[in-house]
């Protein structure tokens, strides 16, 4: 089982639980943070593809900049043409719209499993994702409490989205 991992200025943070890499990030992070985070999901992935990932990002996204940075550098190493399945969980309505949309649109023979969640529900994304790709969920909502309060989401915030 992998270590949390988590960029120097701690804006994002990232593990694998079995086939299931979990992101965490923060409020905002640099393009220098990003690069990293690309790095380091190399790192974490290169060797072994998952299939599963699952994204808390509840205030920010990418730049384009930084999706072409993670597409185009990095998208073969982390294996992104093998994962079918992804679960994101933002605070934006019009991300988790845009997302759903794309899954209507996406023809079958490219399409991925996606479903959008609000920050709060973690413990539904956990379990949609667990039904797709077998982990061990109870591990997976513990890492993604710890990594969430590493990212900086402290107190009051974890423990209305993040209470087990």
């Amino acid at each position: 089982m992998a270590a949390i991992v988590q960029t120097k200025g701690q804006e994002i943070a990232l593990t694998r639980i079995g086939p299931l890499c979990l992101l965490v990030f923060g409020r905002s992070w640099t393009d220098a943070s990003w690069r990293e985070f690309c790095e380091l999901n190399v790192a974490l992935n290169e060797h072994d593809h998952p299939p599963a990932v699952m994204v808390y990002s509840p205030h920010a996204s990418p730049t384009s900049g930084q999706r072409r940075m993670l597409t185009e550098e990095h998208g073969e190493r982390i294996g992104l043409p093998d994962i079918r399945y992804i679960a994101l969980l933002s605070g934006s309505l019009v991300v988790r719209g845009a997302l759903t949309a794309i899954e209507w649109l996406s023809s079958e023979k490219h399409r991925k499993k996606t479903k959008a969640f609000a920050p709060g529900a973690h413990a539904e994304a956990i379990a949609w994702l667990a039904t797709q790709a077998q982990f061990d969920a109870q591990l997976a909502a513990e890492r993604l409490r710890s990594m969430a309060i590493a990212c900086g989401y402290r107190d009051e915030f974890v423990a209305k989205r993040l209470a087990q």
